[in-house]
């Protein structure tokens, strides 16, 4: 009951919280949209004047109780391993998938969908699961036809090559017949004369 208003206090907090920019990084491009103390001995903003941007004091924060919870009140934490999912408590924690591959990824979400755990960067775990599992079926199915097409490729590659050689043999045979009548035709010419 505690956390549920302590997480109520902290969303109206963050409603009313402005956004904290350094000195003058509304005036000028090159000053990054960060926040950076104003430590100018002149500065009015140091100063805290009237008409000048607020700075961050600890009344701009969250309640201690549930600072580091997402808007469920769950501590998230990282996965990347469908290992680590035995580990975690479904009542005071959730679970935020590491950049992990596709293979890995699906493991994971169809862990966490049978032990009922909530997964804070996915919305729809059962439809992200559908569509890796179709992406890899297909990955798959492309790899498959793609190692098919080589065989065939190779197949008639050997069959041409065989083909060739059996036709160079043919001619050397040829050539050698040739040659040989040559040289009986020589021979005889030499005997008559």
């Amino acid at each position: 009951m505690e956390i549920k208003k302590a997480l109520e206090l902290r969303s109206k907090k963050k409603s009313k919280k402005p956004f904290f920019l350094r000195q003058d990084g509304h005036k000028k491009r090159k000053l990054e949209q960060k926040w950076r103390k104003p430590k100018g001995s002149d500065s009015k903003m140091r100063r805290h004047l009237k008409s000048y941007r607020r700075s961050p004091s600890p009344g701009f924060g969250s309640p201690v109780i549930v600072k580091g919870l997402d808007q469920n009140g769950l501590k998230p934490i990282l996965v990347q391993n469908a290992d680590q999912l035995t580990k975690i408590n479904k009542q005071t924690e959730s679970i935020i998938i590491a950049k992990v591959g596709k293979k890995n990824r699906a493991e994971i979400l169809k862990k966490a969908i049978t032990l009922g755990l909530k997964i804070v960067n996915v919305k729809n775990a059962q439809e992200s699961l559908k569509t890796i599992e179709n992406a890899m079926k297909e990955r798959k199915d492309k790899k498959a036809k793609t190692k098919e097409d080589k065989n065939k490729k190779t197949k008639e590659e050997a069959k041409e090559n065989k083909k060739d050689i059996e036709q160079k043999l043919e001619e050397t045979d040829d050539e050698k017949k040739e040659r040989d009548n040559k040289e009986k035709n020589r021979i005889l010419t030499k005997k008559e004369n």
